[in-house]
């Protein structure tokens, strides 16, 4: 099945039979983990002699799953995130499609030894005009990020000086294969989210962002249809499976 849509007063194509998923399987002892998050927990009920397990007799298989979003793989996490009042990141998403670009970024090493995404790792002006989702694939890029365990290790993040220049150009769904925007440890700062949020005062709370993605070596920079659900879970970050889907230009 193919798909049309109209971007930028031109004609795009997408096939819903190609499908291309960024979000991380999570399995105990197999998925990435960060801020020193427990591992994800997965129990069969038990209520009596009955155990939620087929291995163990039962007739199905009834788990109880017990799961950091933040902290054990990919998830879209809303401006409740750093926010007092509740808000649910389903709330957030009345749509779920959106043209997105994929771009490859280095980190750069700054003299205080942190790896971060700048001006100077990042163009801005390579980014597509009037794109609503910004997908960012960071290099080297390699299969440990499907179970890479981040936790003191001081990871790359984003300058917030970036992030206030996407949010200027229009992008409201940021997409990225780190376990955060800021630093690991910042003394609870959070600048980069606040930037993104512009909180506390306006308060852009229609944006998301979308952490430890994993963008395939396969997967080409260019321009995607992105497909971004989340469960309907009152919290500020659920677990996610990004999806993308080619776009190629239509000639007519």
């Amino acid at each position: 099945m193919k798909v049309e849509i109209l971007f930028q007063d031109r004609k795009w194509e997408a096939n819903l039979e190609e499908p291309i998923q960024l979000g991380i399987p999570i399995k105990p002892g197999e998925h990435p983990n960060c801020f020193f998050a427990p591992d994800i927990d997965i129990q069969p009920f038990r209520s009596g002699d009955f155990i939620g397990s087929v291995q163990a007799g039962a007739p199905v298989n009834f788990m109880n799953v017990k799961i950091n979003p933040h902290g054990n793989g990919t998830h879209t996490e809303s401006l409740g995130h750093i926010s007092a009042a509740e808000i649910p990141i389903y709330n957030i998403l009345k749509k779920h499609h959106f043209v997105a670009q994929v771009i490859t970024v280095k980190p750069l090493k700054q003299v205080n030894g942190d790896s971060v995404l700048n001006d100077m790792a990042c163009n801005i002006s390579e980014i597509h005009k009037g794109i609503e989702a910004l997908i960012l694939r960071t290099i080297p890029n390699d299969s440990s990020k499907l179970t890479r365990d981040y936790s003191g290790n001081n990871p790359p993040y984003i300058d917030k000086e970036l992030l206030f220049a996407f949010r200027e150009i229009g992008i409201e769904h940021l997409l990225i294969d780190l376990p955060s925007v800021d630093r690991e440890e910042d003394d609870g700062e959070m600048a980069g989210h606040k930037v993104w949020w512009n909180y506390p005062t306006e308060q852009y709370s229609n944006r998301t962002i979308t952490e430890m993605i994993y963008v395939s070596e396969d997967v080409k920079d260019g321009m995607y249809l992105l497909n971004l659900q989340t469960m309907c879970l009152v919290l500020d970050a659920v677990p996610t499976n990004p999806t993308i889907y080619k776009l190629s230009e239509r000639i007519v």
